[in-house]
C-alpha cells in the first residue's frame, strides 16, 4: 500500500453547508479532492477532509456516499489505505472497490471489506484473482479460488495453460 495512485477525485457529493481548510490554509468546500491531498490530522495539525453530502446531521444510507479517483490507464490496484474520522455513527461499516466497465456501463465489484475501523489507517488488501496468477494464453478464463487456479479452455484448446490444440 506504499504506491499513491494519480488521477481525479471525484464523489456522490460534498457538504454544502460545511468549510473545510485545504493544504493551502484556505478555507473552501470539504470536496472529494480533499481525501486525496495527503493532509491527515495528527496531533500537530488539523489536516484536511472529504465531509460527504449526507454524513453531516444524519447516518449516510449504504450507497449514498461514496468517493472515487478517476484513472486514465488501465491500474491494477492491490491494496488501498483508508482513514475515516468521526465518531461511530458516521463510519461506514463496509467499503467496497469498484471499476467502471465501458462494455456493460456499469460499475463492478472488485473487492468488498467489512467492519471497517475509524481513527486509524487501515491497508485493505485486494485479494488476488486467479486471472492474476494463471495465464491461458488467450485461449481460455481462468478461474477457480487462488491455490486452486486452472484454465477453461476454449473449443480447440487443452492443456494446463491452453496451449495445446485439441483434435
Amino acid at each position: 500500500c506504499l504506491q499513491q495512485l494519480h488521477g481525479e477525485p471525484f464523489a456522490s457529493g460534498y457538504c454544502s453547508a460545511c468549510t473545510c481548510n485545504n493544504t493551502r490554509g484556505e478555507w473552501g468546500a470539504c470536496g472529494a479532492d480533499l481525501a486525496f491531498d495527503g493532509s491527515i490530522p495528527n496531533g500537530f495539525a488539523a489536516g484536511t477532509a472529504w465531509i460527504s453530502q449526507c454524513g453531516l446531521f444524519e447516518r449516510c444510507l449504504p450507497g449514498e456516499a461514496w468517493l472515487g479517483l478517476h484513472i486514465n490507464d488501465l491500474t491494477p490496484v492491490r491494496c488501498l489505505r483508508l482513514m475515516q474520522l468521526g465518531d461511530g455513527e458516521h463510519l461506514a461499516s463496509e467499503v467496497a472497490l469498484e471499476m467502471w466497465s465501458f462494455t456493460q456501463s456499469t460499475w463492478n465489484t472488485v473487492a468488498e471489506w467489512a467492519s471497517v475501523p475509524g481513527g486509524m489507517w487501515e491497508a485493505l488488501v485486494v485479494p488476488r484473482l486467479c486471472s492474476d496468477i494463471v495465464d491461458c494464453l488467450g485461449h481460455g478464463i481462468a478461474q477457480g479460488v487462488p491455490g486452486r487456479c486452472a484454465c477453461l479452455c476454449r473449443r480447440g484448446y487443452r492443456g494446463e495453460r491452453c496451449e495445446l490444440c485439441a483434435p
